[in-house]
Order: structure tokens, then sequence, then C-alpha cells
């Protein structure tokens, strides 16, 4: 089944990626897919992601920290050359740092794309994140929201015969929260 099905994505959708464990790996897999499909995808992060990841994209366009440094027309030629482009604000020391909320609202309203894809939490590689306060960073505008966990994530819970419960998840996963709020399972992964 393709994705886009399974999520019942439509044009004019905006799809916030939340979570762990498959974020950035769904994100690419439903740019790729529209894109094959004759569609105009626009992708970005709100956070960060790894800077080896850009290389999963068609094509890239850094726009800066306010999202303004490319034009409108410079988005729209990639759009239009390679049917999915991946904008970000810059790369620095091995991460890609992606748009502010507002330069993703910016985007939505001047670029019109077939769809706009966001990667919105960060987890650092584990398969489950308990989330800060501050977080996930969705823009305004977002039509979807696609929470995302790792396979597996919830194997403790299963073991014992136990739902997994918002509640409960730190107690049934036997997660350790670290300071920015990403879990590890058991003593394995967990954050520092």
């Amino acid at each position: 089944m393709k994705l886009r099905d399974a999520l019942g994505i439509r044009r004019g959708e905006v799809v916030a990626f939340v979570g762990a464990g498959g974020k950035t790996s769904a994100l690419f897999r439903l740019g790729h897919e529209l894109a094959a499909e004759g569609w105009r995808v626009l992708a970005t992060t709100t956070t960060r992601m790894a800077a080896e990841e850009l290389r999963m994209a068609s094509s890239t366009l850094a726009l800066g920290a306010n999202g303004h440094d490319a034009t409108v027309r410079d988005v729209w030629r990639q759009l239009n050359r390679y049917g999915f482009v991946l904008t970000y604000n810059r790369v620095s020391r091995g991460k890609v740092i992606g748009l502010a909320p507002n330069a993703v609202e910016w985007l939505i309203d001047r670029v019109n794309s077939d769809a706009l894809l966001i990667e919105a939490d960060g987890a650092r590689r584990l398969p489950f994140k308990a989330p800060q306060p501050h977080e996930p960073v969705v823009p305004d505008g977002t039509t979807l929201m696609v929470p995302v966990a790792g396979r597996g994530c919830d194997r403790a819970a299963a073991r014992r015969g136990t739902r997994l419960q918002p509640r409960t998840a730190q107690r049934d996963l036997r997660l350790r929260v670290g300071r920015a709020g990403v879990c590890g399972v058991g003593g394995a992964g967990a954050a520092a």
C-alpha cells in the first residue's frame, strides 16, 4: 500500500511528522511517492536533521533563517525541475537547521506546491519520544499531523500484556527521559 493512500493525502495538504523512530524515512518515502505521481512536493524541517539525509531528497534549497533568502521563483524552478524539494535554513556542524514556523507559514502562503511535508519534531534517532512542553514545532496551517514511533518501541508493554497508555508509557516501556525529552528504551540508547 502506498503511504499516500494509508494517510489519505490530498493535494494541498500540509503534513507534519511528529514523534520518533521513522519521521525522516516516512517524509522522504511520501515525498518520492507523490513526486512519482506528478505532484510538486515541498519538504522542510522545523527542527534539525542529519546533514547526510539531504542526499535522500531529489533536490535541496537553503532558504536562510527567515526563509526568504531564496526567492519564490527559485523554489518554483526547483519544484518544476525535480518535483520534490527539501528546503531548510542552513547546514551547521553536520546538522540541517530547519526553518522557523513563521518561515514555513511564509512558504505555505507563497509557494503553490501540491503538498508540503514537515519533519516537526526531533528525536535524536531514538525509537520513542516524550515531548517537552515546547514540542513538537508544528506550524500554523498544518492540515495533518502524523505521529510516528519506532517499530518495537512497545515490545516491553506487549510482553507484559499491557496496552501503551500516555500516562504509563514511561513505566510500561522502562523509558529514561533525557534533558531534551528524548527517550531510550530500557538502559540502551537513553538520552543523557
